[in-house]
């Protein structure tokens, strides 16, 4: 998925936002065209955690999925593996 995004020219905060909508901060999410990132680390799981319990986005991507994951593995590991993936490819 990290590949394609990048085969397609997504930035990271837009692929962020098809992984979870969630994950972005309102500043984030009033341009989604502009690449600049609010934060740091998006992985995380503290910051992904407060980030979206704050949030106001009114619907989800993934909801089974998330929800599915988070029941068996506590998190949202899609996302994680994804956006480890997106970094790893990053550096080469």
């Amino acid at each position: 998925d990290a590949y394609y995004a990048r085969l397609y020219g997504l930035t990271r905060k837009q692929l962020r936002y098809i992984l979870d909508p969630a994950d972005l901060t309102e500043r984030e999410l009033e341009d989604i065209l502009d690449p600049r990132e609010e934060v740091a680390d998006p992985l995380d799981p503290a910051g992904y955690a407060t980030r979206a319990a704050a949030s106001t986005f009114p619907g989800e991507t993934f909801r089974v999925l998330k929800e599915k994951e988070i029941r068996q593995f506590g998190e949202y590991r899609t996302r994680r593996l994804v956006l480890e993936a997106w970094e790893k490819l990053a550096q080469h």
